[in-house]
């Protein structure tokens, strides 16, 4: 018993559970938070009522002052002595004259804003530096695979694993296990209750016909412009293929700039092949084909800038393995052929679990790694990136060398 609450105080500490929206059916959307220090982390209902119900000049003026303190707080974080004590002062000065000066205007809004100072200064000492990571899941209802790999990557997170505290300390993790709530409820396969497949939607959401993907894209619209959002991932069952994959995007940049971005969003699946062989790095695709556009991750892409914008597959049926042939069946005894296996349950909770710990490249001390990384990528794939590029722009590159 003792244990448990240990475990439930433990959660309560680094997990948030608020409603994302409510379905056509009226069934709640769950949203989940998963930070350090997760108890100061604005409410996703005060975010809402910021973004929806300020007036436009205040909301205007609230996002200045928040770019401001930033700075001040950051500055403070890396200074020390009297510089830090001086820096944090002007810090809660900042805060305390802009929220005593607007104090009539937020309790008009609405009365949970008294004291939002205190809690506006809270939030920005503790999340101001840190990055955001966006995962959803199930928005298909029939690709149950997805629930098991977003199983794996909660446990992760939720874990006390060295690098698990470290991944919560620098990030954000804001995840929508489900989707579309009413396809599951009512046994639909890819649709919602409403007959649409979701992950068609995502161009142009109606915030009455299509909520879950509505609210969703204002939310990581919001975390995005806030702080930014260094993965979007969205889980996915793939009833053809075989292993696990991701589908990204592509950058048609032709220059060098862009060959190094399409270079460096290949760092995660790579990454993820490395970790895990059932990962399989050739089922991966990097393209935006017109049947797709609508899709969370080209819209997410495209409309956000979010690099890393991945749609995470898992395979119905299984995965590939190498196996040596058994003697005694000829002359190719002891040669390695490729088998296909089942996917347990515990293979897919592996897979998401390893999908959030590649991250750990994506922390603040492992940038120097991250860009020599991006730079050898470009070389194993310079062949591929090379062949789309005018000629002009190669003449014009060597002139310059």
């Amino acid at each position: 018993m003792r244990k448990k609450e240990e475990v439930k105080i433990q959660s309560e500490r680094i997990l948030s559970q608020s409603i994302l929206c409510k379905t056509l059916s009226g069934v709640a959307c769950p949203l989940l938070t998963i930070t350090e220090n997760v108890s100061s982390y604005l409410k996703y209902s005060e975010e809402l009522k910021i973004q929806q119900l300020l007036p436009p000049v205040l909301k205007k003026q609230l996002k200045q002052k928040y770019q401001k303190v930033r700075k001040l707080i950051k500055q403070c974080q890396e200074s020390k002595g009297k510089v830090q004590k001086l820096l944090y002062a002007a810090f809660q000065e900042e805060i305390k004259c802009f929220y005593e000066y607007n104090e009539e205007a937020f309790l008009t809004v609405d009365a949970s804003f008294k004291n939002f100072g205190d809690r506006l200064t809270q939030y920005i000492k503790d999340h101001a530096s840190k990055k955001a990571v966006v995962i959803t899941s199930r928005v298909h209802p029939g690709e149950s695979q997805a629930s098991f790999m977003l199983d794996g990557s909660l446990s992760f997170l939720l874990s006390d694993s060295e690098l698990a505290q470290e991944l919560r300390r620098h990030f954000v993790f804001k995840i929508v296990p489900m989707l579309n709530c009413d396809g599951v409820i009512y046994g639909n396969y890819r649709c919602s209750l409403l007959g649409c497949d979701l992950n068609r939607k995502w161009l142009s959401p109606n915030k009455f016909l299509h909520p879950p993907v509505y609210f969703s894209k204002q939310l990581i619209k919001h975390v995005h412009q806030e702080r930014k959002c260094v993965l979007f991932c969205d889980m996915h069952g793939h009833s053809r293929k075989q292993n696990a994959f991701f589908y990204g995007c592509t950058y048609k940049n032709f220059e060098y700039e862009g060959r190094i971005k399409n270079a460096q969003l290949r760092v995660i699946p790579l990454l993820c092949c490395h970790k895990n062989p059932t990962f399989a790095f050739n089922e991966c695709r990097f393209r935006i084909e017109k049947m797709k556009e609508s899709t969370a991750r080209v819209v997410i892409f495209r409309e956000f800038n979010i690099m890393n914008s991945f749609t995470l597959e898992c395979s119905f049926f299984g995965k590939e393995v190498a196996v040596p042939r058994p003697a005694g069946f000829g002359p190719d005894d002891g040669e390695v052929e490729t088998k296909l296996v089942h996917l347990s349950m515990e293979d897919k909770i592996e897979l998401g679990s390893q999908m959030v710990q590649v991250l750990e490249n994506y922390l603040p001390s492992e940038q120097s790694k991250l860009n020599i990384l991006s730079g050898k990528v470009l070389d194993i794939f310079y062949e591929e990136f090379i062949k789309f590029v005018p000629a002009w722009i190669l003449r014009r590159e060597e002139e310059r060398k």
